[in-house]
């Protein structure tokens, strides 16, 4: 099994969590969790900022001892366009 990452996730359906289940005989298997709500909002209280895929800092940097916090993006698909 692996967790899918949370850039991955379909969060227009409040899916909060999705596991690639991997059988012998039938391959994969995709688990979602999702939270039910009413409203077809994006919901920023069950989707905080998370890591984004751009680096902190340099490999220089990181070498040197830098201790930079990870780089967050919103999973709004309305600010997409602003990652």
């Amino acid at each position: 099994c692996c967790l899918v990452p949370k850039r991955g996730l379909d969060v227009m359906k409040c899916e909060t969590a999705r596991v690639l289940k991997v059988t012998n005989n039938e391959g994969i298997h995709p688990l979602s969790f999702t939270v039910p709500r009413k409203s077809d909002a994006f919901q920023d209280d069950i989707f905080p900022d998370c890591p984004s895929t751009q680096p902190a800092h340099t490999a220089e940097e990181w070498q040197g001892g830098s201790s930079k916090l990870p780089l967050t993006m919103s999973l709004n698909p309305a600010l997409a366009s602003s990652n």
